[in-house]
């Protein structure tokens, strides 16, 4: 079997590993709370209690991120589960110290979900019922002090 060949297999074996993918598309600071000079978001996301990255800052106050926000990871095969829970957290980025914003419509400011990968929905705080895969959420708080409101999706393939 050629290099080239055994490349394409290692490739195709990989793109067969289920992947979670969260996308984040709005940060909103509707009541301008969060800095009077403008907001400067950025966001971590934590899968299975790992954290899978955190963004660059995003500023000039601009509701809609560009490019979207994404963080994903990766399943092998022999790690197939059934309930993932995520945490995403929106900071504002200040000269001495990161406020982080309050997203979540109940307790706390972390918003936690969690996928169930045999019916591809999510639940979580703020969220009725659930949602299917794919399916855009806008969810946040609107109380006083750091709040904030985002767009995102949850991906499983």
């Amino acid at each position: 079997m050629s290099n080239a060949q055994n490349n394409t297999e290692k490739f195709d074996v990989l793109t067969l590993q289920p992947q979670l993918k969260i996308t984040l598309s709005e940060v909103h600071d509707d009541d301008g709370d969060v800095e009077g000079n403008g907001a400067d978001f950025y966001a971590k996301v934590w899968i299975e209690g790992s954290l899978v990255g955190n963004t660059a800052v995003f500023d000039n106050n601009n509701n809609h991120i560009y490019p979207n926000w994404e963080f994903t990871k990766i399943y092998p095969l022999s790690h197939y589960p059934t309930t993932i829970p995520i945490q995403i957290q929106i900071f504002d980025q200040d000269t001495v110290y990161d406020d982080q914003v309050d997203i979540n419509p109940n307790r706390g400011e972390t918003l936690h979900l969690y996928l169930d990968t045999n019916l591809r929905q999510v639940t979580g705080d703020g969220i009725q019922g659930y949602q299917s895969v794919g399916d855009w959420i806008a969810i946040g708080e609107d109380d006083t002090g750091d709040d904030a409101r985002i767009q995102f999706k949850v991906d499983w393939k």
